[in-house]
């Protein structure tokens, strides 16, 4: 291991990379690697590691969060919306959840789903907030 002069690990991610080596079927390895990853800019990778982490836990919200997070930082819209909308299937009061699929749903001009989403998220309900109240059209 390198450490850098704060005394941090200059690579944080071969911590993981080894974990996940040692134990490809720790769902928890492949999900930290993930984290990692992410935080050094490097989303394909982590897009992947969040992949086999669902494999193995399919059932892990967090793992579907920040999946999410990762296709809508590459542009890649849909993916994220399937991905936030499956974290909401094992959490549906899951806010940031709901907030992240609202804004994601919007930009792909899917603007009443968005709203739906977004009204949950404000615990306002689903029929209180229409197309432009959030948004102008």
């Amino acid at each position: 291991m390198r450490f850098g002069k704060s005394g941090r690990l200059k690579r944080p991610s071969c911590i993981f990379e080894t974990a996940v080596r040692l134990q490809p079927d720790f769902e928890q390895a492949h999900y930290d690697y993930a984290r990692a990853l992410a935080r050094a800019g490097r989303l394909p990778d982590a897009i992947a590691e969040y992949q086999k982490a669902i494999t193995l836990k399919p059932d892990d919200v967090q793992a579907h969060y920040n999946l999410g997070n990762a296709y809508a930082q590459t542009g890649q819209l849909r993916q994220a919306v399937a991905a936030y909308e499956d974290a909401l299937k094992y959490r549906p009061d899951y806010p940031e959840a709901h907030n992240n699929c609202g804004t994601i749903l919007r930009r792909l001009g899917r603007i009443e789903e968005a709203a739906r989403t977004i009204a949950w998220r404000f615990n306002t309900g689903p029929t209180i907030l229409r197309p432009g109240a959030i948004w102008p059209r």
